[in-house]
């Protein structure tokens, strides 16, 4: 899709590609306020950096009856605090709900998602897992 806009004394073109993809917009024209050149003899392209991102739905995982012998897996974001967050977590429900086992793993940076497979292994060797996000 096309659109023309009008920006000072440039044009602009607009175009959105698809969903979920980068608006790009076109300059061309004179910006006749700075004494300019013709920008279409220099074309400028911008990408907009905000994706139009359709957040994907999901479910909630099943409760479980009790937690009592279950295995607990403990994502932790490494951002400050999330690890005296989660030991406190661990200790009260090791202490007070009888979790039998407890799996942690540490991200090298908030900012990294956690690997597939590390995630895909903490699902099957696990009961619940709980995700510590802290500052």
């Amino acid at each position: 899709m096309v659109t023309p806009g009008h920006v000072g004394q440039a044009d602009v073109e607009v175009v959105t590609k698809a969903r979920n993809e980068p608006r790009l917009l076109y300059f061309s024209g004179v910006d006749a306020s700075h004494g300019g050149t013709p920008m279409s003899e220099h074309p400028m392209i911008v990408v907009h950096p905000a994706a139009e991102d359709v957040a994907r739905q999901l479910g909630l995982a099943p409760r479980l009856l009790s937690l009592r012998g279950a295995r607990l897996s403990l994502i932790d974001n490494s951002k400050h605090n999330a690890d005296a967050f989660l030991h406190t977590l661990e200790t009260i429900l090791t202490r007070d709900y009888g979790i039998e086992r407890v799996e942690r793993y540490r991200k090298a940076s908030p900012s990294i998602p956690t690997p597939p497979e590390i995630l895909a292994r903490l699902a099957e060797s696990c009961d619940a897992l709980v995700h510590g996000v802290a500052d």
